[in-house]
């Protein structure tokens, strides 16, 4: 199992999201490796204001894994966060991962 510095390191460089508004920003490992700026850009992908690749994705399995992915979600649902979904609806949410960067 790859530690977390070789997930970065692999990732590095690769655009794992980039908004979808007249700003081009994108995205990469060294943000959304930190957990606030994971939930800040899942929050804008939820608002429609961003958008997850499919190395975005990969990038989220491989790092935190999708549960724990939807864990900081429902955590953040639970603290007034209004992403759409229910504290209690885990499987949506990560079904809701998985369509955003699936592209195949």
């Amino acid at each position: 199992m790859n530690s977390k510095k070789e997930i970065i390191s692999k990732y590095s460089g690769k655009t794992l999201g980039e908004t979808t508004y007249s700003i081009d920003y994108k995205f990469y490992a060294s943000e959304l490796s930190k957990p606030d700026g994971l939930l800040g850009f899942l929050y804008e992908v939820n608002t429609h204001e961003a958008m997850l690749t499919e190395e975005g994705l990969n990038f989220l399995r491989e790092y935190y894994g999708l549960n724990k992915v939807a864990d900081f979600v429902i955590v953040e649902i639970r603290n007034g966060v209004d992403f759409k979904f229910s504290a209690n609806d885990k499987s949506g949410i990560i079904a809701w991962i998985e369509r955003l960067g699936d592209f195949e």
